[in-house]
C-alpha cells in the first residue's frame, strides 16, 4: 500500500469544505458545537496544509493547482477561494470577542460536568483555545499577507485589513493572558 499524504489532505479537504460550507455560509462548530477551540481548528484544518506545503496553498490565485481548486470548488474559484477564507477567518475573530472587543477563549462546548455548566464556567477561557488561537491567528496572518500581494480587487482590502487587526489582537492577547 502506499500512502499519498497530498491525495489524503485534498479529499480531506473536499469533505471539510463540502460539510462546513452549506447554503455560501460557513456552518461552524462540530459535534459538540460551535465554540473558540472547536471553530479554531476547523479554520485550520483547511488553512494550515496550505501554509506547509506551497502546492497547496491557496493564497496565490494564478498558482493554485488544479486538484485543490476541485476540492475547495464549493468555495467558487481560484479568485473567490481566497476571499470565503478570509470571511471565514473574519467570522472567526468576531464571533470570539467580548462586549469591548477584546477576544475570549471559552470553550463551553469542550466543558464536562455532572452538571449544566453555569454562566459563568461557560464564559471561563481555556488553555486549549489560547494555544490554538496562536496557531490560527498566526495562520490567518501568514495568509492574508501573501493573499494581499496578489489582490486584484481594491474592494477586498478593508476585510483584509480587519482581520488583519482582528488576527493580531487575538494572538497578542493568546500570548500575554
Amino acid at each position: 500500500m502506499r500512502i499519498q499524504p497530498r491525495t489524503e489532505i485534498v479529499r480531506l479537504w473536499h469533505a471539510l469544505a463540502s460539510h462546513t460550507y452549506a447554503k455560501n455560509n460557513w456552518e461552524w462548530g462540530g459535534a459538540e458545537g460551535a465554540d473558540s477551540l472547536g471553530d479554531a481548528e476547523q479554520l485550520l484544518s483547511l488553512i494550515y496544509p496550505a501554509q506547509q506545503l506551497a502546492s497547496l496553498g491557496v493564497d496565490r490565485p494564478a498558482d493554485t493547482a488544479a486538484d485543490v481548486l476541485r476540492a475547495l470548488d464549493v468555495f467558487g474559484n481560484s479568485q473567490t477561494i481566497p476571499m470565503k477564507l478570509v470571511q471565514a477567518f473574519l467570522e472567526y475573530m468576531r464571533a470570539y470577542r467580548a462586549e469591548d472587543g477584546s477576544p475570549v477563549f471559552s470553550a463551553p462546548a469542550r466543558l464536562i460536568a455532572d452538571d449544566a455548566p453555569t454562566r459563568d464556567q461557560e464564559e471561563l477561557d481555556v488553555v486549549p483555545s489560547y494555544s490554538v488561537s496562536l496557531s490560527v491567528a498566526l495562520s490567518a496572518l501568514g495568509f492574508i499577507r501573501s493573499f494581499r500581494r496578489q489582490m486584484q480587487r481594491k474592494e477586498a482590502n478593508g476585510a483584509v485589513d480587519e482581520l488583519e487587526d482582528l488576527a493580531s489582537a487575538r494572538l497578542t492577547a493568546a500570548m500575554v493572558d
